[in-house]
């Protein structure tokens, strides 16, 4: 019997990722969570063989998440899963903790070899599921950001206000400017537009 927890705001893809893991074990106990945050409160509910979390969905703090969970039950393999194909958001997931991170264009089998070499203590860090190590030296001009001040910028480039932006993150408009600027700052970027453009080249 294989245990799973699986976070993805999407219905479909969370059958999905049971399809997938039906090709790994005849029996799957699948519980289910739209977000990371609402993952979190399943995750502290009972024991799980395996963790599945979408880290791209705006504002709710995958990283956050992966990191939380890892400090309390650092033996369950996470796979941090995102429409994103790319290193920048890999490593981050890595480091927060994840075992795994796949893009979602990913085929099914591979992505099956993925979760069952996971499962058996292997780690992958490359959108294209090659195993590997996390790289020491960051591979995107956006690599000094903090995770705080990179999830900011996110959620900018998809149009949120900074009071919008204080409200999904729970922090005060103040501490969120704060974090715009230091990040702005650190990559040379002087407005919003600018934000956007660069996060457009780093995320695709």
């Amino acid at each position: 019997m294989l245990k799973a927890l699986v976070a993805d705001s999407h219905p479909i893809a969370r059958v999905g990722v049971k399809c997938l893991l039906l090709q790994l074990s005849r029996e799957v106990t699948l519980v289910e969570a739209r977000t990371p945050r609402e993952s979190l409160g399943r995750f502290r509910e009972r024991g799980f063989d395996v963790v599945i979390l979408d880290v791209s969905i705006p504002g709710e703090g995958g990283l956050e998440v992966i990191k939380e969970m890892r400090r309390e039950n650092p033996r369950v393999p996470i796979v941090a899963m995102s429409i994103y194909s790319n290193d920048e958001i890999a490593i981050r997931a890595l480091r927060a903790g994840a075992s795994a991170y796949l893009s979602k264009d990913l085929d099914l089998r591979r992505m099956a070899a993925t979760v069952e070499g996971i499962l058996r203590g292997a780690t992958y860090y490359t959108p294209n599921a090659v195993t590997g190590v996390v790289p020491r030296a960051p591979l995107a001009p956006g690599a000094p950001l903090s995770d705080r001040e990179y999830q900011v910028l996110c959620l900018i480039a998809t149009g949120e206000s900074l009071t919008g932006i204080s409200s999904t993150l729970n922090l005060s408009p103040k501490t969120i400017c704060t974090y715009r600027m230091r990040a702005m700052s650190k990559l040379n970027i002087k407005n919003n537009a600018e934000v956007t453009r660069y996060m457009a080249q780093h995320l695709v």
